[in-house]
């Protein structure tokens, strides 16, 4: 199943050095989506004019609703241990 997620993109160069999710522009009708360090000024591993917009992991984080894997079941919890801290340790 496929959805179209409109992002709140920027177009501005990032002003926090990070990973971001970017549109890449190869040309008039080519281009792509990829995660992207931004770091020293620049995107590493891509020409910086190939970048036509980008929006950080945070954002794009927040921006997605996504079904965790499986049932949806509270996590376990370990069962209380009768023993007391002081009987986890030995001194060696």
């Amino acid at each position: 199943m496929k959805e179209e997620i409109a992002f709140a993109w920027n177009t501005f160069q990032p002003e926090l050095e990070g990973l971001y999710f970017v549109a890449v522009q190869f040309g008039q009708n080519a281009g792509t989506f990829d995660f992207i360090e931004w770091k020293d000024g620049s995107w590493h591993g891509i020409e910086d004019e190939y970048v036509i917009a980008h929006i950080d992991i945070q954002s794009f984080k927040k921006q997605l609703s996504i079904k965790w894997p499986g049932e949806s079941t509270p996590p376990l919890r370990a069962p209380r241990s009768e023993v007391g801290d002081s009987d986890l340790w030995e001194e060696v």
